[in-house]
């Protein structure tokens, strides 16, 4: 009776063991949508008949798989061979925040001009924005990490604005709206008169004015105006 106590005991010791090295290990269990290219095994290896099922009514019959999940969600993962308990493995895959910004001042004009940008960006699920990296187009970049900022041009030109935003869960998305800001240099202008300098010692004097200048070099065209 002894002895078939300890065999058993004995016995339920190493299944506990085996069934403690039996598992799924995989690359990851969370990201960002599309979750690409996780990784799948399983411990020990080379059962036959293995299975994989992904949770998104995908499939693979290789020891170890590839897959790609390319929607939000929580997927369970369920492993099946030949002799193997089922095991499974949740993975959980999360949506990316969704941007967008506006502008609360005129977006055209002449150097310096002051732009000032409000994100509107929203998340996706429970998450919160986090981090907002702003592109103004010109070389210039945000210094801070805020959802509203003020930027000043001080080169003429069309620029595209681009904000980078990451939320909570450390999922990124970027927004471009192309030659949103139109910038112009300052014309230049000079008169010459003749004579020069325009002075006599007696009247009348007649004077002639011979005025020149450069445009504003705006990307959407330039006039002289005189006045």
């Amino acid at each position: 009776m002894k002895k078939r106590y300890c065999f058993f005991f004995a016995l339920f010791i190493f299944l506990t063991r085996l069934a403690s090295f039996s598992q799924i290990s995989t690359s990851t269990l969370t990201g960002c949508a599309p979750l690409v290219g996780v990784t799948f095994s399983y411990t020990p290896s080379g059962a036959a008949n293995p299975l994989w099922d992904f949770g998104d009514g995908t499939t693979a019959s290789l020891q170890n798989p590839t897959h790609t999940f390319a929607t939000k969600g929580t997927y369970v993962v369920k492993y099946t061979a030949t002799g193997v308990s089922a095991q499974t493995v949740t993975i959980t895959v999360f949506g990316k925040p969704s941007p967008s910004f506006t502008v609360t001042s005129p977006t055209e004009g002449c150097v310096p001009l002051a732009v000032s940008f409000q994100d509107h960006s929203t998340s996706s699920g429970g998450a919160t924005i986090s981090q907002w990296k702003w592109d103004f187009g010109d070389g210039g970049f945000s210094l801070t990490n805020s959802a509203t900022q003020t930027y000043t041009y001080s080169v003429g030109g069309q620029f595209d604005v681009d904000i980078k935003i990451t939320d909570s869960d450390g999922c990124d998305s970027s927004f471009t709206i192309n030659d949103f800001v139109v910038v112009s240099q300052k014309p230049t202008v000079s008169v010459v008169t003749s004579p020069n300098p325009a002075s006599a010692c007696l009247p009348p004097l007649t004077v002639t004015f011979t005025s020149s200048g450069s445009p504003s070099l705006s990307p959407i065209g330039s006039t002289y105006t005189y006045s």
